[in-house]
């Protein structure tokens, strides 16, 4: 298995839609497109594949530190010939210092880690540190989305959207959402399969200052 993920961790370095710390882009060709999205954590890359997919004239970014798991939504991207798509390996914190060319539109937190221990609250992302740098990277009128099974991760973030007055919207316990939702990752057929609700919430941080 670990033969397995240093092949593919080499392969994905090699793809024209992949970029890492050891490969680095300053993404100006982004802004050729009209609208732009960035994926926090996007594991597989399955959502980021499906959101590109639909909206052929919107840049897409998933972002990850695992390129074993980014090589299989890179390499469906290839063969589909999807050239709206890429990914960045990319820890959350240094972020800022690689985006800084470009301001998206959405950012997607898809099925993070609740990090449930109290000494992993700064590791959540949706922690204070975390929402700062999501303000830096979002145009004025952006959004970000969150897609989560875990009640711990969901209450959290209500609870850091209430502390700093942030503009908000839960589609939890509605009929109707934006269609982008419906885009599936690994881990949320999973939790589907296992009949767990999934929490979606929408908030904006333009009235977000870090205390």
């Amino acid at each position: 298995m670990a033969r397995k993920k240093l092949i593919r961790f080499k392969e994905a370095l090699e793809f024209d839609n992949v970029y890492a710390l050891e490969k680095l882009s300053d993404f100006k060709f982004a802004k050729g497109y009209k609208k732009k999205i960035l994926e926090i954590g996007c594991g597989h890359g399955l959502f980021s594949l499906e959101y590109a997919k639909n909206n052929p004239d919107t840049f897409v970014l998933g972002i990850d530190v695992k390129l074993d798991r980014i090589f299989k939504g890179a390499n469906i991207g290839i063969q589909e010939g999807l050239k709206n798509l890429y990914f960045f390996r990319c820890p959350v914190v240094f972020l800022k210092d690689h985006l800084k060319n470009i301001k998206f539109d959405e950012i997607w937190i898809t099925f993070p880690d609740p990090h449930s221990k109290l000494s992993g609250i700064k590791k959540r992302l949706t922690f204070d540190f975390c929402l700062n740098i999501y303000k830096s990277l979002l145009t004025d009128s952006g959004y970000v989305y969150l897609k989560t099974d875990s009640v711990l991760m969901y209450n959290y973030t209500l609870f850091q959207i209430n502390k700093y007055n942030l503009n908000f919207t839960d589609f939890t316990f509605v009929n109707e959402y934006p269609i982008s939702y419906d885009f599936k990752t690994v881990f949320e057929m999973k939790y589907l399969n296992l009949g767990k609700k999934i929490k979606r919430l929408k908030f904006n941080l333009k009235n977000f200052k870090l205390k």
